[in-house]
């Protein structure tokens, strides 16, 4: 066998290292990146397609087309479902994290975790909040819906019933906003928590 070269083994030592650095190279992803902007595209797709059953429902209604008002309604329940399940596993989230911060923030004493307690408590108020207003508006829409199911809903129910749904459609919006700007808050504490300031 022959002795490589110095060339040669110049050559493989780079092409080697190549692969190595360029992975060096690679920008770290921050902890919060994929779960905050997940959220945002969930609520995102949430919204649209609510608001696609809203379009759907009202083209029903005007053309009298029983049939896709009723596929309507069953998309409608099948989401408020999803929606109420998805508010419980918040709620539940949102507590353990509630309780983590309060650990961490008697162990550490910092501003800043004492700070994310704070914030924490307000997230799970909020998700107390959401999963009431679910519930309610899940019970509202199945008082009204025995009307529409037997054909004996009049046109006030009809004004009633769509504007619930436009009030769904306005939650979720807020829910899109707001995950948009929790995303964004997560980005900026990620990057003020290298420096933590002790009291």
């Amino acid at each position: 066998m022959r002795t490589p070269t110095f060339m040669t083994s110049t050559l493989l030592a780079l092409a080697l290292a190549a692969p190595a650095a360029a992975q060096e190279a690679e920008p770290r992803e921050m902890p919060f990146q994929n779960v905050e902007w997940r959220d945002v595209r969930d609520e995102r797709n949430d919204l649209f397609t609510l608001r696609d059953i809203r379009d759907q429902w009202n083209r029903a209604v005007a053309t009298r087309d029983r049939v896709q008002e009723r596929v309507a309604d069953r998309r409608l329940r099948d989401w408020l479902d999803r929606e109420l399940r998805e508010d419980v596993r918040e709620l539940r989230e949102s507590r353990r994290e509630t309780r983590e911060a309060r650990y961490e923030a008697a162990d550490t004493n910092l501003i800043d975790d004492r700070l994310d307690v704070r914030d924490d408590e307000h997230d799970e108020a909020r998700a107390l909040a959401d999963l009431r207003t679910t519930r309610r508006l899940i019970r509202e829409l199945g008082e009204l819906q025995h009307h529409f199911d037997r054909r004996t809903a009049t046109t006030a129910l009809y004004a009633r019933k769509r504007g619930m749904i436009e009030r769904l459609i306005r939650l979720a919006e807020d829910e899109h906003r707001m995950a948009q700007r929790e995303a964004q808050e997560d980005r900026e504490e990620y990057l003020e928590d290298v420096t933590p300031r002790r009291i």
